[in-house]
């Protein structure tokens, strides 16, 4: 064996969807760094920085709790379940397997830029996994 990789159709079409995105990814992020606004600078270092380590998806649960009753209770633990799983699956298991580089941050304004800048793979998203696992248990009915 030569140890060369054969790529099935299915995997050369994932990588070409995959290139699409990322180029996509790319244009909107310029196109966005572009925009001189006050508003943008002021609002999206604080938005990024609210919505680490599940802050959001953690006030929902604690709202639940707080103002619920017995379901709505049940409910907040099942969010926060569902926040670790969905959390350790993305941030452990995904950006082990799925290792891709953040992009730089060329032509941010420097008002945008991060103060901290996560060192992690910016893919999978720990952030749309924990949206997605609450999004989940609301359409269940769970929420």
């Amino acid at each position: 064996m030569d140890g060369a990789v054969t790529l099935t159709a299915r995997d050369a079409w994932v990588m070409r969807r995959a290139r699409r995105v990322s180029a996509l990814d790319l244009v909107v992020m310029r196109r966005l760094a572009r925009i001189d606004s006050p508003v943008l600078d002021l609002v999206l270092p604080r938005l990024s920085q609210l919505a680490d380590y599940g802050s959001v998806w953690i006030a929902v649960a604690a709202a639940l709790w707080l103002t619920g009753g017995r379901e709505a209770r049940r409910a907040a633990w099942r969010g926060l379940g569902s926040l670790l799983l969905a959390s350790a699956t993305a941030n452990l298991l995904g950006k082990a397997l799925v290792a891709r580089h953040r992009p730089g941050a060329t032509g941010i304004t420097a008002a945008r830029r991060l103060s901290r800048v996560p060192r992690s793979s910016p893919f999978p998203s720990g952030r749309a996994a924990n949206a997605a696992a609450f999004r989940t248990l609301r359409r269940q009915g769970s929420l």
